[in-house]
């Protein structure tokens, strides 16, 4: 990292792979400021970390959205860093089944609130001549995801968003990047497991076994690998990197 104090912003950051770059910024010594739906979360965020700011935000209301950047901005004097990070697994069933309600919702979560956060933070990076933007996509963006078809669709558009912006930014020494993450080790892959289990009516250890094959490395990623592609893109190592889609997933083979 560089010697000047990073101020960095990043969407539903008080759980999961959120909260773990969150963490590895703080550690490094960047100024922070989070957001999540979960207010017990955000109070016991502040509680260990106070000097951030951690507020409860919704990211699918607009309004709601835009008062937390504009307060992340005044707090952190600017952004430096956007990680595009909010997103929901949307439900698990056959296309028919699905609500019209609810694919708006996963693509208003998944995608659209990030074309906010970055026409928020876009004004102040073209100023500074500086930036980097981290939207966070799935492997579930790049492959066949039968039953979660919407989040599919959020996540393959968050990669043309990232592909787009890259050149649109560019010559403003702004850099935008994709992560895809594989299965991530956690609660929250437990729950999406037992959904995908409770719509093939197969059994949890069944469906476990079947992620777990999926990578040829047989393994469940730990949010730690994402942080630290973060931390890389954001490193002295990292400034040429832009309009990548980086897959972390232990190898998924085409």
């Amino acid at each position: 990292m560089s010697e000047k104090t990073k101020r960095i912003i990043i969407s539903a950051a008080a759980d999961g792979i959120g909260k773990v770059i969150a963490e590895a910024y703080l550690k490094i010594g960047a100024k922070v400021a989070i957001c999540d739906i979960n207010e017990d979360k955000i109070n016991a965020f502040k509680k260990i970390h106070p000097g951030a700011l951690a507020e409860v935000c919704d990211v699918g209301n607009d309004d709601d959205l835009s008062a937390w950047l504009d307060r992340s901005l005044e707090f952190l004097g600017g952004c430096d860093t956007l990680v595009n990070n909010a997103g929901i697994a949307g439900p698990t069933a056959p296309i028919e089944k699905v609500s019209p309600d609810e694919v708006r919702a996963v693509l208003n979560i998944g995608l659209v609130a990030q074309f906010h956060c970055i026409a928020k933070v876009l004004p102040g990076m073209k100023a500074q001549k500086s930036g980097l933007i981290v939207n966070m996509s799935s492997v579930g963006g790049l492959h066949a995801f039968p039953n979660r078809t919407p989040y599919s669709a959020a996540k393959r558009g968050v990669l043309g968003l990232t592909e787009s912006l890259a050149a649109e930014v560019g010559p403003d020494n702004i850099r935008v990047n994709s992560i895809c993450p594989g299965a991530i080790s956690g609660e929250r892959q437990e729950r999406v497991i037992a959904s995908r289990a409770e719509a093939e009516q197969r059994s949890v250890e069944e469906v476990r076994k079947d992620v777990l094959s999926a990578n040829s490395m047989r393994t469940f990623i730990p949010p730690e690998d994402i942080a630290g592609c973060v931390l890389y893109l954001d490193s002295p190592v990292g400034v040429r990197i832009s309009g990548q889609v980086i897959s972390i997933d232990g190898h998924i083979p085409i």
